[in-house]
């Protein structure tokens, strides 16, 4: 009797370890990264941004186009570097490197 309570105990120990791991990592890719295109001081409507990781990989993280305001918003972002790509038809691509870090 004592083992079987014992394992229970190790189990809901285990599951409660597993689930505060997920919740941590929800936490992380809850981020978004917002923003706006402008060019030659309008919005730029349509444009495509894009995220990557700056390492070794540079995994695509997230894709967006922008409203008619030139407004997108990059969700499921978690801290790190990135390299955000825009592209957009009549203007030269654009990439600059910027950095998520998380709200304390």
């Amino acid at each position: 009797r004592r083992t079987v309570i014992r394992s229970a105990v190790r189990l809901l120990l285990a599951l409660a370890l597993l689930a505060a791991a997920a919740a941590i990592l929800a936490l992380q890719l809850a981020a978004q990264l917002r923003g706006s295109v402008v060019g030659d001081s309008a919005p730029v409507r349509d444009a495509l941004v894009s995220l990557r990781r700056t390492a070794r990989d540079s995994a695509l993280v997230a894709t967006a186009r922008t409203d008619a305001l030139g407004r997108f918003v990059l969700r499921g972002v978690g801290a790190g570097r990135y390299i955000v790509s825009v592209r957009a038809l009549g203007f030269a691509p654009s990439t600059r490197i910027t950095e998520v870090v998380p709200e304390t």
